[in-house]
Parts: structure tokens; C-alpha cells; sequence
């Protein structure tokens, strides 16, 4: 589970960051804002798989709380954000407000999931 929390940390941080950064647009800011949320994805994908696993040795059921199905959308939109940013470079011009759009569901997703899963960790951690 720390394997999880510590990834989900991280990934968090490049999510928003990225966000923060595409948004203030000082120089050199796009590749610092995809390096950042391709980091970021990396690493929530590598906490959904670490989290997944562990569950499944251990026998647990998935995606039960608010928690697994918050990290789910947003394991979702952490994937489709990125995928518009790519169309978005390719000429796609029409879609840099829909881009905008879910970066920023996509920061507030994951800032949401990550104080649903902090608050359930303190509560397994107080059992």
C-alpha cells in the first residue's frame, strides 16, 4: 500500500504542476507541461498496478470505495487528457478548449482522490 501512496504522491504533484504550468505559459512552459503529465500518468498507472496486485494477492474486492472508484475516473481522465493534448499538437486546433477543460476535471479529480484515499489511509492506519 506505501507503494501506492507513494506513487499516487508524486503523480499528483506532476498532475497539478503540469496544470499550473500550461496555464501560466512563461518560456519553454510546453515541454516542462508534458514532460510533467506524462510523468504524471506514468506514475498513477504504476500506483493503479501496484494497488491492484496487492489486492489481488491479498484477496480484496475492487473498486468498493470512494476512494477506488474516484481513482478509477480519474485513472480514466488522466488518459484521455493526454491523448487530447497529442491531437491538440497534431492541428487539431478546435480541441485546446476541450483540452483546458479536462486538464483542469482531471487536477481537481485527482486532488480529490488523493484527500478521499489520505483520510481512508488514516483511518486504516487508527484499526
Amino acid at each position: 500500500m506505501l507503494l501506492h501512496v507513494g506513487f499516487m504522491t508524486f503523480a499528483a504533484i506532476c498532475i497539478i504542476t503540469a496544470s499550473v504550468t500550461g496555464r501560466r505559459k512563461k518560456d519553454g512552459w510546453f515541454p516542462r507541461h508534458r514532460k510533467l503529465a506524462l510523468l504524471g500518468v506514468v506514475l498513477a498507472l504504476a500506483a493503479f498496478c501496484s494497488i491492484f496486485v496487492l489486492k489481488y494477492l491479498k484477496g480484496y474486492p475492487h473498486l468498493t470505495s470512494p476512494h477506488g472508484i474516484a481513482g478509477a475516473v480519474s485513472l480514466c481522465l488522466l488518459i484521455i487528457t493526454p491523448v487530447l493534448g497529442m491531437l491538440l499538437v497534431k492541428g487539431n486546433e478546435g480541441l485546446r478548449q476541450v483540452h483546458r477543460a479536462f486538464g483542469r476535471i482531471t487536477s481537481l479529480a485527482v486532488l480529490f482522490t488523493a484527500v478521499i484515499g489520505a483520510l481512508r489511509f488514516l483511518q486504516i492506519l487508527k484499526r
